[in-house]
């Protein structure tokens, strides 16, 4: 049994320590919901909108139409790059953690501000867990790196096709993402948050996860 941390955009919810939770086996985790979801569209949406309308060259009419584009080619290059992933996960290593379902994780020794802002939480925002594994999870280490890609599908394909090979021992925490399927529990809660808590359907990490 491991211990690791875990940035979250969802509430805890109801959890005592020793209560046993479990990433979904069928279900899409959070994250593929966040992604595909048209709110992550309409966040992509707003920061354009927040970026061009600093620039006093664009009009009204023109901000709102380039924000649109730029957020059409980030949520599309986003959806791509995890479905095609995930195909390249189920030719050459369908038995690992698939991206769609895992909890993922990053190892104590990283650095925290690295990590978060590497996956888009500022500071203030952040909500980190402390989870420890349980006998029968699947652990995989992967390059982090490897998810900035082109937006040319060959690029993100051959991306995939290292990721999967995963990282070597002595890579440096902070370029590691683990990906976790299996037993866990909440060990604690480091830091909450200060942004608004997201749930889904009212119900928060522990209780969509609890045995």
């Amino acid at each position: 049994m491991t211990t690791y941390y875990h940035f979250s955009q969802l509430a805890p919810g109801n959890w005592a320590p020793g209560d046993r939770c479990c990433t979904p086996e069928t279900e899409q985790n959070f994250y593929w919901r966040r992604v595909f979801a048209r709110a992550s569209y309409e966040e992509n949406v707003a920061r354009a909108r927040a970026e061009l309308s600093d620039s006093r060259s664009n009009t009204p009419a023109e901000v709102q139409s380039l924000a649109h584009t730029l957020a059409a080619k980030d949520y599309l290059v986003t959806c791509l790059r995890e479905l095609l992933f995930e195909m390249v996960r189920q030719e050459v290593a369908p038995q690992l953690p698939s991206r769609s379902n895992c909890l993922f994780l990053i190892e104590r020794a990283a650095d925290l501000a690295k990590c978060a802002k590497r996956y888009g939480f500022r500071e203030e925002q952040r909500t980190i867990l402390e989870i420890e594994t349980l006998d029968g999870s699947q652990i995989f280490r992967a390059p982090a790196a490897l998810l900035d890609t082109t937006v040319i599908a060959e690029d993100i394909l051959s991306a995939a096709r290292q990721y999967w090979k995963g990282v070597s021992p002595e890579t440096p925490s902070d370029e590691v993402e683990i990906l976790m399927t299996g037993p866990f529990w909440i060990r604690s809660v480091l830091q909450v948050g200060t942004g608004p808590f997201l749930t889904v359907e009212g119900q928060g990490l522990a209780e969509l996860l609890k045995e």
